[in-house]
């Protein structure tokens, strides 16, 4: 991005933390070490759903259909939400 774009910021998102944008680009997919995720809507850049883990969440992932994603913790435990979740 060069100074003549603008950028939007998302709104209570640390992106210190990890994320990933679904494979479609519609949405990018947040976690972080206080165990919560969410899941944003890029265009609006508004909140679509908020997911709990216990834990620092230190990897996620979409599936390669955008329909599921998994959570990995620094407890070694992981967590799969699937979109009928």
């Amino acid at each position: 991005m060069d100074s003549s774009q603008s950028s939007k910021n998302f709104k209570g998102i640390n992106l210190s933390g990890q994320f990933c944008f679904s494979p479609d680009g519609k949405t990018i997919l947040v976690g972080g070490e206080d165990g919560c995720a969410a899941i944003y809507d890029i265009s609006s850049r508004e909140e679509m759903y908020s997911l709990q883990k216990c834990g620092p969440v230190w990897s996620i992932c979409f599936s390669p259909d955008g329909k599921t994603i998994a959570l990995a913790g620094d407890d070694g435990s992981a967590v799969i939400y699937d979109e009928s979740s």
